[in-house]
């Protein structure tokens, strides 16, 4: 029989897993760290653009599963002052420019060079700017595994093998290159990071049940619609971000996903700024896209039933 993958949704088991870690630190293991919020938030995006259709895009962010990166996202759309009283910043995501664009994704969010800043063309340092609301850039967040029993970045998977041949499952496995094996009793175990197809080539092991522990299926995958940090290498997130537009499992575990689109058409918004950006993907028309209003999601209102 073909092996069968389950793939359990973060969120819930979001209890089981801090139960998991207090027990944990009982005992002296690992640093104390608040649980996240118990709901994840949702904030959006007006666009607008030369020759483009006001559009609405909603995002929910990952605040239950990354809730420094998420509260990050989130202030930075409201718009924030630091508390630094020599030299206080303002910025946000509004009248900020969604400035590239590839076949894969768009990205946005340097909050330096907004649209009044480039009203005659792209900056000639390139489109580098960007702030956090922990200063010029902060680490990549970690989740907390219960499976493992400690911190890990998002983006690495743990699976747990029943097998009736664990040896002859193992031997796939290490044949794919999925390393880091211990054997336990009639089950084996291992942990890396891996791709998205990764699932789909040990569903060809035969006589296996694979149990993957992650953040569900929305997190940290960049699948369609995924609302991603920009860096420039480890630990360097600020205030940029990519939206992707089709599956990018090169991306997994290297960009710490803050959330997924929920509400509007960007693949609209993509066929458009594709059209105006150079041969590196690069806007050449600031103004052809652009964050005209950010903040907290608004539910529109329901008309008043008739009289």
């Amino acid at each position: 029989s073909k092996a069968t993958v389950s793939v359990l949704n973060w969120p819930q088991a979001q209890a089981a897993a801090f139960a998991v870690r207090e027990r944990a630190m009982s005992k002296g293991k690992g640093a104390a760290a608040a649980p996240p919020p118990a709901e994840n938030s949702k904030v959006q995006f007006e666009i607008q653009g030369e020759g483009l259709a006001p559009t609405t895009l909603v995002f929910e962010l990952l605040s239950t599963v990354v809730p420094k990166t998420a509260e990050n996202f989130r202030q930075i759309c409201s718009g924030v002052t630091t508390a630094d009283k020599k030299n206080p910043k303002t910025f946000g995501y509004k009248d900020t420019v969604l400035f590239r664009a590839t076949d894969y994704m768009l990205q946005g969010g340097d909050v330096t060079h907004v649209l009044s800043t480039v009203e005659d063309g792209p900056p000639e340092e390139g489109w580098k700017g960007q702030e956090s609301i922990y200063g010029p850039a902060f680490e990549d967040e970690k989740v907390w595994d219960a499976y493992e029993g400690k911190d890990t970045y998002p983006g690495e998977v743990a699976l747990e093998i029943d097998a009736k041949d664990v040896e002859a499952c193992k031997k796939m496995c290490l044949e794919k290159r999925y390393g880091g094996f211990t054997l336990e009793g009639g089950k084996a175990r291992f942990r890396q990071r891996m791709p998205a197809d990764c699932l789909s080539d040990l569903q060809d092991a035969d006589g296996c049940t694979f149990y993957t522990y992650d953040v569900g299926p929305s997190a940290p995958l960049h699948l369609p619609g995924t609302l991603s940090m920009a860096n420039s290498g480890r630990d360097s997130n600020g205030s940029q971000f990519l939206i992707t537009t089709r599956a990018c499992p090169w991306l997994d575990g290297r960009h710490t996903v803050v959330g997924r689109l929920i509400e509007g058409d960007v693949d609209a918004l993509h066929q458009h700024l594709l059209a105006h950006v150079d041969d590196d993907g690069f806007t050449k028309l600031p103004k052809a896209c652009y964050v005209s209003a950010a903040g907290p999601y608004t539910p529109p209102e329901e008309p008043e039933p008739a009289g």
